[in-house]
Order: C-alpha cells, then sequence, then structure tokens
C-alpha cells in the first residue's frame, strides 16, 4: 500500500475512533462567559463559569438513551443522535446562552416522551424562582415549599407556569431555563429540591422539536424573568406597554396603579348584619310584623336546610359565632343573585326607597345583572333595615365600600 494512502486510512481511523470514544466521554464548549461541558451519551451538562466559580451542573446524566451516532463537533455546537429514538440532539453558544434543541425525526402515530432536563440538589443551590402566578421564590430549606411542590405531582408548563421559564438562585447567581417550545411540557419536582423536566413529541406537531435557552444572570429574583424579556426581544415576540396602550387606550390608566388582590364577592357578609340575634328571629319567624313575617318566610324557604337549622339554633342563642354567621350570610347572598327574588305581593306593603321603586317597575328581563343584584339587596334591606346596614355599605371583598376606602386613601388608581 503506498505511504500516503496508509496515513490518509490511518488518520480516518483514529478520528473515527476516537468520535466514537467521545460519546462516552465530554466534549467542550467555550467563550468568554463560561465553558460548558457536554457528554453525549448521557445528556448530562456542567457549566464552569469563566471568574472561576465553582462548576453548576445544568443536568444530570440518564442511562438507556441508546448508541451515539453521527456525533460532530464544529467551533461553537455539537451535534448527535440518538436512533433507537430517532432524536437529534444540538447544543450550541450562541453569544451569552447555551442553546439546546431536541428533534424527534420520525413520522409515527406515537408520542415520544424525553426527560431533559434533570436538575439535581447540589451545594451551589439556594432556591428555585418560579413564574406561578406572579412570581415565587422557594427557598431550599423551605420545607413546606418543598413538600408542596414534590405532593404537586406533574406541573404542565402551558397551565402551571404564567410564562415558560424557571431559575435557580445559586450562592452568586441565577442560572436560567426558558423553553422556546412551551407545549407539551410537565415538570415534576422531588421531595429532595430536584426537578425534572419531560417533553412529549406528539404526532400532530409537523415539526416535532423541544429546546431550552440557558444562561447565567445576575444574582437577582428577577433575573430570570429579565433574561426572558430579553429573549422574546431577540425574537421579535415582545410587546411592549406603549404598544398595548396604542391597541387599548384603557390600558393606560394601568400606568402607576397599585396591584391589590381581593376575594370574598358576597353580596352580603356576616359584617353587614347589625343584630344578628334579631336577624336570625326575624328570618325564622320567630318576631317581626306580619308583612315582615311573609317575606321572611319566602326567604327562609329558599335557605339551604344547613342555613335553616343554624338559623333557628341562633334565633334562641344568646350568641351567633362566626362560622354559623358565614353560612347564613353565604345562603343568603346566593338567593340575592337570583333573578326571580322580588315577588311584587310580598312586599306590598313595605316601604320602598325611590331607587328600589324605580327597579321594581322596571321589566326583570331586561335588568342587567348588576341592576338585579342592586334591586334584591335594596329589597332585603328594606324588609329588615333595623337590623341590617345599608347595602351601600355592604361587603368585606370586592364591594363599594372597599373602593371608596381606597379611594380616600389615595389610591385613585389600581390593579385589582
Amino acid at each position: 500500500m503506498p505511504k500516503l494512502e496508509w496515513v490518509v486510512l490511518s488518520l480516518s481511523i483514529f478520528l473515527f475512533v476516537s468520535i466514537a470514544n467521545g460519546a462516552d466521554e465530554s466534549l467542550r464548549l467555550s467563550n468568554a462567559i463560561w465553558q460548558v461541558e457536554i457528554i453525549p451519551q448521557s445528556l448530562a451538562v456542567n457549566a464552569y463559569p469563566a471568574d472561576g466559580s465553582p462548576s453548576v451542573p445544568i443536568s444530570s446524566g440518564q442511562v438507556g438513551l441508546g448508541p451515539v451516532t453521527e456525533l460532530s463537533q464544529q467551533v461553537d455546537a455539537v451535534t448527535w443522535q440518538f436512533p433507537e429514538r430517532s432524536l437529534q440532539i444540538r447544543f450550541a453558544l450562541e453569544n451569552e446562552s447555551l442553546s439546546v434543541e431536541f428533534t424527534h425525526d420520525t413520522s409515527d402515530s406515537e408520542i415520544c416522551r424525553l426527560t431533559w432536563p434533570v436538575i439535581e440538589d447540589f451545594s451551589e443551590i439556594r432556591a428555585y424562582i418560579l413564574p406561578f402566578s406572579e412570581g415565587s421564590y422557594v427557598p431550599k430549606a423551605d420545607g413546606k415549599w418543598r413538600k408542596f411542590l414534590s405532593d404537586r405531582g406533574a406541573i404542565n408548563t402551558t397551565a402551571g407556569l404564567s410564562m415558560p421559564f424557571w431559575g435557580v438562585e445559586l450562592a452568586d447567581r441565577t442560572l436560567t431555563y426558558i423553553l422556546t417550545q412551551p407545549f407539551n411540557n410537565e415538570i415534576r419536582f422531588s421531595a429532595d429540591f430536584g426537578m425534572k423536566v419531560s417533553h412529549s413529541f406528539t404526532p400532530n406537531w409537523k415539526h416535532k422539536r423541544y429546546g431550552l435557552r440557558i444562561a447565567f444572570g445576575a444574582a437577582s429574583p428577577v433575573a430570570p424573568a429579565k433574561q426572558y424579556r430579553q429573549y422574546l426581544i431577540e425574537n421579535a415576540a415582545f410587546v411592549s406597554f406603549a404598544e398595548k396602550v396604542a391597541a387599548n387606550p384603557e390600558a393606560e390608566k394601568l400606568l402607576g396603579a397599585a396591584h391589590a388582590y381581593l376575594w370574598n364577592g358576597k353580596l352580603l357578609t356576616e359584617y353587614d348584619v347589625t343584630d344578628w340575634q334579631a336577624f336570625a328571629a326575624k328570618l325564622s319567624r320567630r318576631s317581626g310584623e306580619a308583612p315582615e313575617q311573609a317575606v321572611a318566610g319566602y326567604i327562609f324557604s329558599h335557605l339551604s336546610a344547613e342555613a335553616q337549622a343554624i338559623t333557628e339554633k341562633m334565633a334562641d342563642s344568646d350568641y351567633a359565632d362566626t362560622y354559623s354567621k358565614r353560612i347564613i350570610s353565604r345562603a343568603l347572598s346566593e338567593h340575592l343573585e337570583n333573578a326571580d327574588f322580588y315577588d311584587p305581593t310580598l312586599w306590598a306593603d313595605t316601604p320602598l326607597a325611590p331607587e328600589t321603586e324605580m327597579l321594581v317597575s322596571r321589566d326583570g328581563s331586561r335588568l342587567s345583572l348588576s341592576e338585579i343584584y342592586r334591586r334584591n339587596c335594596l329589597l332585603l334591606y328594606a324588609a329588615f333595615s333595623d337590623v341590617l346596614l345599608h347595602p351601600d355599605d355592604w361587603g368585606d371583598g370586592l364591594s363599594t365600600k372597599l373602593l371608596d376606602q381606597f379611594a380616600e386613601s389615595g389610591l385613585s388608581r389600581l390593579w385589582l
């Protein structure tokens, strides 16, 4: 064999053996930010910050993925395949981020599942930063959080996360994972503060891809959100608030508005009754004039059996406990929401205020929901004005009373 052919053949064999062995060994990509170590066979990935800080596991290794083929490394990217799972994998450094993409290359009608990343607890982890609702900070030392997450089971990233990313707070920085394919993903947390992300390649998708963008960030709870915003900007998916105002001018009212959560939307609360024993006696027809008793009998008959029993017991008691008040007020609130609450014959002898007269004179089928609520509340007050506050003062959650209190406190703009 000529010498040149022998050298070429030897070099080819050497490269083939080196690449094959590389599947079990680590390959490295690096730039000015970090060096990323990748083990193709197990999908284990570790990051080494350029400043010499301790290494950070991005994902732990796995077994059972099958043999690696088509392994190739360029300056800033590594690609390979798992033919037994019809998977093509690409890891690449793009500016300050590690881009990861898995492509399921098959037309099978079956669903293929892939788990990556697998994040295990290690000493540098301080907390998870999770976009649950408006955001949650989950310290590793918080046992209640750990139990809540592990007991929750699979979390669908579309329904369970308000945005498709999460962050890991480390000792002196954060590590952010952004899902570039936010659908068909599930997150599971373990009791030992680890987490796994699984993706399902479903046959209804023409292009079966699953990917992530991973990057270090500042040591701040909002760093992951800022990185996600930057990702949206880079991909022309970010909509500024100015653009939202242009599309909906009413949105401008939110600028500078405080953000408040309100709950308890009952029409009548336990705080709106001035004398609970007297009110219970009237409702159960233990006292009161004839017109009042007719209304009371009508209302009492529409309460639940539990509310009726509690009302009768309260009428004979010297004390009205909070639980009983809530049961009765909740039952009354539900009845006040009924469009057919008003029976003209029952209120015929009850004096009504001008606003109430106006509402009852109108065709009930043409009243709006808020007008029906207002009419019914005013009617209840007309029958029991000696033991109830005026409806303008009802409510301990979302109510006009609370809105007036906000305004009096100088909170003229609120996002409720």
